[in-house]
């Protein structure tokens, strides 16, 4: 199994930039086999609802998405893991310890914490910082863009 941040799921549906490669990556595994932590199922809808707030996708467009997403999610596409206490405390013994030459958002410490805590290795990411961080958290960072 191997963890995508939820920018790498959002290229799975919008058309951006290096969205094909991101696409025939996440093609490469089979369904159920991608990761995320449960709040990047919230990101992503929130990521498509900014797309249209940026006049870079149409309401009827992403109404196509949401239905897409939602026969993904039917169909096991997408392993949402979740978030719970454990994960939680791990973020915050994590940052108790962490270099504080580097720079980590909340969200993207519960990424890679996520990652760890269901014994995954491998990280996909277009995030600077999270490719930075991803070795103290035990993990290897990847990024094909």
């Amino acid at each position: 199994m191997v963890y995508f941040d939820t920018n790498y799921i959002l290229k799975c549906y919008l058309n951006e930039e290096n969205s094909a490669d991101v696409l025939a990556l996440a093609q490469g595994f089979p369904a159920g086999e991608i990761a995320c932590c449960r709040h990047g199922r919230a990101e992503w809808h929130t990521g498509i609802h900014r797309a249209i707030y940026k006049n870079l996708l149409s309401p009827a467009d992403a109404a196509l998405l949401y239905a897409q997403m939602n026969q993904d999610e039917q169909n096991g596409l997408w392993n949402w893991l979740p978030i719970d206490d454990a994960l939680v405390d791990i973020v915050c013994a994590e940052m108790l310890i962490f270099d504080h030459g580097l720079n980590l958002s909340g969200m993207d410490a519960i990424h890679l914490a996520c990652a760890r805590h269901h014994g995954i290795t491998d990280v996909y990411t277009h995030d600077d910082e999270m490719l930075v961080a991803a070795p103290h958290f035990a993990l290897v960072g990847h990024d094909v863009l």
